[in-house]
């Protein structure tokens, strides 16, 4: 599996430059976007209907993440994660497809204050991902994701 961060910058140019600009400074990151990737292509994470409605919350779907836009970490070791294979993984990450609503552009707002969306089924990118490799999700940046996942072993650069 792939853990791939997208980097704000690759935004700055687009119709969406103001979000881009405004999650990397709230967050302190150069990462905006954060997908879970599994080995057939498909990949994971939480968006929002506000420039597509077809992706509109947690949601699995075909997705290239092999340009200069993206970083990647390889996990090549997912047993640390607590999972026996990817499999395991899949079946977590399609229950919270069907559980889990998408944010809106005043929760994408909210975070620029601290604060997490009030309805407790919806997910930032990041806090799906980190749900998905147990780690501690709430209010975690796709910046800090990465800086954690890339301190532990059976995590190497893609």
């Amino acid at each position: 599996m792939i853990v791939a961060f997208r980097k704000g910058f690759s935004d700055l140019l687009t119709g969406n430059w103001w979000l881009a600009l405004g999650i990397m400074v709230r967050t302190w990151s150069v990462y905006t976007h954060v997908e879970l990737q599994f080995s057939d292509g498909y990949s994971v994470t939480s968006s929002s209907a506000i420039n597509d409605p077809n992706k509109d919350g947690v949601d699995i779907r075909p997705l290239d993440v092999s340009g200069k836009e993206w970083d990647r970490l390889f996990i090549w070791d997912i047993t640390q994660f607590g999972y026996k294979d990817e499999s395991e993984v899949r079946l977590k990450a399609e229950k919270l497809k069907k559980d889990n609503k998408g944010y809106s552009l005043d929760d994408l707002v909210s975070i620029f204050v601290g604060k997490k969306p009030n309805d407790e089924s919806r997910y930032f990118c990041s806090e799906v991902i980190a749900y998905l490799l147990r780690r501690k999700p709430m209010g975690v940046t796709p910046g800090q994701l990465c800086a954690k996942l890339k301190k532990m072993n059976g995590v190497r650069i893609a």
